[in-house]
């Protein structure tokens, strides 16, 4: 009886994470604003270790040159979709490519790179 329960359980688990699975390009993007407000966040906080105070207009030209590069293929975010969850890489030309971010019941975690 008790393993009739668990493999319910199991089964309502994993049809849980297949049907709440994140889309390929929400997910994408998610991640692509995430990565962005950390380097932005980083580079203020470098920034203000010299004694620069950076303003919103500071950021917001940080923000563009990020998304500029992304935008360019310099820098690229693959998504791997393993329908229970998903994973993301960030690919950077002459640097070896590293998970950045992972999916699963709708959410999407990246921690702090």
């Amino acid at each position: 009886m008790i393993k009739r329960l668990l493999l319910i359980a199991v089964v309502v688990l994993c049809a849980a994470a297949y049907f709440t699975n994140i889309s390929d390009e929400e997910y994408k993007q998610t991640v692509i604003e995430r990565l962005q407000t950390q380097a932005v966040d980083a580079a203020s906080d470098k920034a203000t270790e010299f004694g620069v105070q950076t303003d919103d207009n500071a950021k917001e030209f940080i923000r563009g040159i990020i998304a500029s590069s992304m935008k360019s293929n310099s820098v690229s975010v693959t998504i791997h979709n393993y329908y229970l969850f998903s994973t993301a890489t960030i690919s950077i030309p002459g640097v070896k490519s590293a998970p950045v971010s992972f999916s699963i019941f709708g959410q999407v975690y990246t921690p702090d790179i």
